[in-house]
């Protein structure tokens, strides 16, 4: 009768761990599937998302872009084209850097809905999509975190609350930060900036008014520079007395280095935002961070510094 009870006592015991440890794995089922997943292409789209969800539970936030990589050269892992096909949000940019995202959009059926590209927000005709860092125009950024915030508030109406008030706070900081580009621009003694590197700044010289001129005519690295051109450049440098030579910050020096070595202009980085590096993410980096790099080194190419 003892040992009967005994045993029966075990078994309950058992019985109830594993109604118990069941129960936990469902909850845990079940908050895996209850979370809002989204999937960004970029640095900028990844900060704009998390600016937007912060302090919102159950969101996940995934940049398929690895800290530190040039975006042009990304490559899709298998792992990432499931992680876009089961995401909830899938934003990416839409143009000739990511032609691979058309290819996994259209082997997985994706809702509509449930994907996004920064040129289809802006509503750009084909003739403007030659450059397609369009976050590099704090305008366009504005009307960019606007759309994420609505279709945030489509896909996770709960939290709608959340969204648009970190969204109007967020658009304070950009609006914030155009205002001191302008202030800089206003007060120029000079208006052309020289980039020595792969040209992707044409939204921000369009925002402020500013000239440029580039040996390259895009971001192509693949594009080559005639001694001819930086020959040109050199001369126009020296006959405006121009103080400093801008390249991109992952970019490659040598034809910065060489004009500033014919002209003694101090080569200095202009940040196109496309990403940042792990160490400067752990340490709180973000895309308004990077981008107000800028502003000091804007100051001293049109000569306020």
């Amino acid at each position: 009768m003892k040992i009967f009870k005994k045993f029966t006592l075990v078994f309950f015991t058992v019985l109830t761990l594993v109604l118990i440890l069941t129960c936990c794995k469902n909850d845990n089922i079940n908050n895996k599937e209850k979370k809002i997943k989204i999937v960004t292409t970029i640095f900028p789209e990844y900060d704009f998302v998390r600016q937007l969800t912060n302090g919102v539970k159950d969101v996940e936030v995934k940049n398929l872009t690895p800290f530190g990589v040039d975006v042009h050269c990304f490559e899709p892992t298998p792992k990432n084209i499931i992680e876009v096909k089961e995401s909830n949000l899938f934003v990416y940019v839409g143009g000739e850097t990511e032609v691979w995202v058309k290819k996994i959009l259209n082997s997985s059926e994706k809702d509509e809905n449930s994907s996004i590209s920064l040129l289809e927000i802006l509503n750009f005709k084909d003739s403007e999509k030659k450059d397609e860092h369009v976050w590099t125009s704090l305008l366009n950024c504005m009307k960019i975190v606007k759309k994420l915030k609505e279709k945030l508030c489509e896909i996770n109406p709960e939290n709608k609350n959340s969204y648009e008030e970190n969204c109007e706070n967020y658009l304070k900081e950009l609006k914030g930060l155009h205002e001191e580009f302008k202030e800089v621009v206003l007060n120029k003694k000079r208006d052309i900036l020289v980039f020595a590197d792969r040209f992707a700044f044409s939204h921000f010289v369009k925002d402020y008014g500013l000239k440029y001129v580039s040996p390259y005519l895009g971001c192509s690295s693949e594009e080559e520079v005639s001694s001819k051109k930086i020959a040109e450049i050199v001369k126009m440098v020296k006959e405006n007395k121009i103080p400093v030579i801008l390249k991109l910050e992952q970019g490659n020096s040598s034809v910065a280095k060489e004009i500033a070595k014919e002209t003694g202009a101090v080569v200095k980085n202009f940040n196109s935002c496309h990403n940042c590096t792990e160490e400067e993410f752990k340490k709180g980096e973000t895309f308004l961070g990077l981008f107000k790099r800028n502003l000091k080194t804007l100051k001293e190419a049109v000569g306020l510094l």
